[in-house]
């Protein structure tokens, strides 16, 4: 099931598919000591939607990202990423598609410390961008988010909302389709956490990426195209 659209923006959102889940269950553990983490999640994401996925602490919404994310895999069910069966693909080709495909934003921006901020872009960029073609596009990535004049500085040298622009940078390194951000917002007073999301939904709307945000934020959860509200590891109405 899925929750009913937000916001009437949605309905210019196309209709392709980045994901199609079908009775997606995720336990944990065997027997009597099992876990149910999510259960008969069934749902549609279209190319270019802006989604957040919203509940309380402990009912599913990581476990669904990692799934998502190709980071994990179902207990049972289906989960179509544009056009190709998750479950059915090898180790090796679920790393390809993490590279090619999906883009990483994580609450605590998970940056190198060693590197500087156009280090830590390069570092994501496929192994076909070398030397100065590598470089040039990890300065054109941070011109993106508006950091260009920072590419020499370290992580520590950055304030939170810069290492956070930084990872979603790395995570558009090598043009996914697909953005999951877990909590991109959790560790940002209110004004950087509005600045993460105008650039979350320019991604969304000027860029045509998919967005799929987990998040406790409000503010993302009323930008959103749609909400996802997951309780005890389904997906509500």
């Amino acid at each position: 099931m899925q929750t009913a659209n937000t916001d009437t923006a949605h309905e210019s959102v196309p209709e392709t598919a980045s994901y199609d889940l079908h009775d997606v269950t995720r336990r944990f553990g065997s027997g009597s000591s099992s876990v149910e983490a999510l259960r008969g999640v069934t749902l549609h994401i279209a190319d270019g939607e802006f989604v957040a996925i919203v509940g309380p602490s402990g009912s599913g919404k990581t476990t669904l990202l990692q799934l998502l994310g190709a980071m994990d895999r179902p207990t049972s069910g289906s989960i179509v990423c544009r056009g190709r069966d998750l479950s059915a693909m090898s180790d090796g080709n679920l790393s390809s598609l993490r590279l090619t495909t999906l883009g990483f934003v994580f609450q605590q921006f998970n940056l190198v410390p060693t590197l500087t901020a156009q280090g830590n872009v390069e570092a994501a960029l496929a192994p076909a961008h070398r030397g100065r073609v590598r470089a040039e596009s990890a300065a054109r990535l941070l011109a993106m988010v508006g950091l260009l004049n920072r590419r020499s500085h370290l992580p520590s040298q950055l304030s939170g909302g810069e290492q956070q622009r930084v990872a979603i940078a790395r995570a558009l390194a090598n043009d996914p389709a697909i953005i999951l951000a877990d909590e991109p917002t959790g560790n940002l007073d209110s004004t950087t956490g509005q600045e993460i999301l105008d650039e979350l939904r320019t991604l969304s709307e000027q860029r045509g990426k998919t967005v799929i945000v987990v998040t406790h934020d409000p503010a993302i959860a009323s930008s959103a195209h749609r909400v996802i509200r997951i309780r005890d590891g389904a997906v509500e109405e």
